[in-house]
């Protein structure tokens, strides 16, 4: 995350392009991750980078209270 202030600087892109370095040392093939859809100026700027907006996944939430009564569940074995 940049802020506001230090936007526009490139450092966005330098961050980026250092977790790509980082990724192809580890070797991997891909790199994804998630935005606010109506953020214009973000989704601009990761398709500046050639990214993709995956249409096929879902992206899902426990809210607190779903996530506590999870967690207190019994095993289901």
């Amino acid at each position: 995350f940049v802020s506001e202030q230090y936007r526009r600087k490139g450092l966005g892109h330098q961050m980026m392009a250092f977790i790509a370095q980082r990724a192809q040392e580890k070797s991997c093939s891909q790199l994804d991750w998630l935005s606010v859809r109506e953020d214009e100026a973000a989704q601009g700027f990761y398709a500046s980078l050639g990214a993709k907006v995956v249409e096929e996944v879902n992206y899902h939430r426990l809210d607190q209270h779903f996530l506590a009564q999870l967690a207190n569940q019994p095993d289901q074995a």
